[in-house]
């Protein structure tokens, strides 16, 4: 699925955002977390996300979705970040799926998500700092 051919990807994206903010809501009010399969799931199609659930703050997830669900219902509101995050989780998988066949892959989190950042910066034709900054905003934060 490539943006731009269908408006299944916003779907998906849109998705991803519910349910971080419900299971951020969920544990705000000190309910029990979702069982380990729904979390490895979601880990799984959006490669990343787990992260962003426990490091971003919720109103940063809540404008996400947002501006997602803004976005699926008039493509003319689509930011380029929605594309960006799109791209991060498709070549994260890509990857995550090269490392399984090659043992002396580098697996660090900070080089692989450096990695696959420039990847996408490149794609795009914006600096990599750009996109770093639009998809991690909180990481960028503590330097």
């Amino acid at each position: 699925m490539q943006p731009g051919t269908s408006p299944e990807w916003i779907a998906a994206l849109v998705r991803k955002y519910r349910t971080l903010v419900a299971w951020r809501h969920e544990r705000s009010m000190g309910l029990e977390p979702p069982d380990a399969s729904a979390f490895r799931r979601l880990a799984r199609e959006f490669p990343g996300a787990l992260r962003e659930l426990t490091v971003e703050p919720i109103e940063t997830l809540t404008r996400r979705l947002s501006a997602l669900e803004t976005a699926s219902g008039d493509p003319h509101r689509i930011e380029p970040w929605m594309l960006w995050m799109w791209d991060y989780h498709a070549e994260t998988r890509t990857l995550l799926r090269s490392f399984a066949s090659d043992r002396r892959a580098d697996r660090s989190r900070e080089s692989m998500r450096d990695h696959v950042v420039g990847r996408v910066a490149r794609r795009h034709g914006v600096p990599s700092l750009v996109v770093l900054a639009a998809l991690f905003p909180a990481r960028e934060r503590r330097r």
